[in-house]
């Protein structure tokens, strides 16, 4: 009792608590209620074969991420894909921000161009990156409470199909490649390095390092004028299917495809530079 009556005639304690309080109501009028955090709260669960992101979606077909936007399939780019699977595996709906509706709007919620991203018949819309750069505001369609998740997720990226495509044609590790084979008009080479070195270093870095200029969607290659390259490391073979389509007297489509299905455009240097070495 005595510690009390010591406080309440303290006037510098007292405005102390009252500000303490003050700040309390104001917290709990701008969000609707104070953070909250608990337990559970997992939203995407199980093996994922299609995600969808507004209004196209990623599929696997036949091993393989696509981007599917009803009127084109592109391949993915699987290491993105497979990313932010782990990402939405991640995401739990813990740790409650808001349940203001009249506030969502300074977290990127419940705006007129809202991401959703939809896995089952779970659908998760996604608002702005914390200020702190440690998480993401969400919250369940329509729902009335906001959520921080400990997962950053870029919608700003997330939004657009040619994030999600396919660039790199061949990505291996330059220095454990240990044999290209190289097939053209009928004939077979072999290149291995010698003593450690290749024949031409600006060819190998290629081979090991490939991107492609643009999909070519619903692209008939001239199969008369092709080459096949072959890398090999310890662990892995990449295919390269390489050749030139006469589109007029000007004009030549330089294409590129792994398994002969999906074709892509790359530069004439790049094409010259990799068959180059068969002549």
């Amino acid at each position: 009792m005595r510690g009390i009556k010591q406080i309440i005639r303290n006037p510098i304690l007292i405005s102390g608590l009252i500000l303490v309080a003050l700040a309390g109501i104001s917290l709990w009028m701008a969000w609707g209620k104070k953070i909250v955090k608990k337990s559970g709260g997992e939203l995407f669960f199980g093996q994922f074969e299609s995600f969808c992101v507004n209004q196209f979606c990623l599929n696997k077909e036949e091993g393989s991420w696509v981007v599917n936007d009803t009127k084109t399939k592109v391949p993915a780019n699987s290491e993105a894909v497979e990313m932010m699977i782990g990402k939405l595996k991640e995401v739990k709906l813990q740790e409650t921000v808001s349940q203001n509706s009249n506030k969502f709007g300074e977290m990127g919620i419940g705006r007129n161009n809202k991401v959703l991203v939809i896995a089952g018949n779970k659908k998760l819309e996604l608002g702005n990156i914390s200020s702190d750069y440690t998480g993401t505001y969400v919250r369940e369609n329509e729902g009335s409470t906001v959520y921080k998740t400990e997962t950053v997720l870029d919608k700003e990226n997330m939004v657009t199909p040619d994030y999600w495509s396919k660039k790199t044609i061949s990505n291996l590790p330059r220095f454990q490649i240990k044999k290209v084979t190289i097939k053209r008009d009928g004939k077979i080479k072999e290149v291995i390095p010698k003593e450690g070195r290749w024949e031409d270093e600006k060819w190998i870095d290629k081979v090991a390092l490939l991107n492609s200029v643009k999909f070519l969607d619903g692209f008939k290659p001239d199969q008369s004028n092709k080459a096949e390259i072959e890398a090999e490391t310890e662990k892995e073979k990449v295919k390269l299917i390489l050749g030139k389509n006469k589109i007029d007297r000007k004009t030549d489509v330089y294409w590129v495809s792994n398994e002969g299905k999906y074709y892509f455009e790359i530069k004439k240097e790049d094409f010259d530079l990799l068959t180059g070495i068969s002549n």
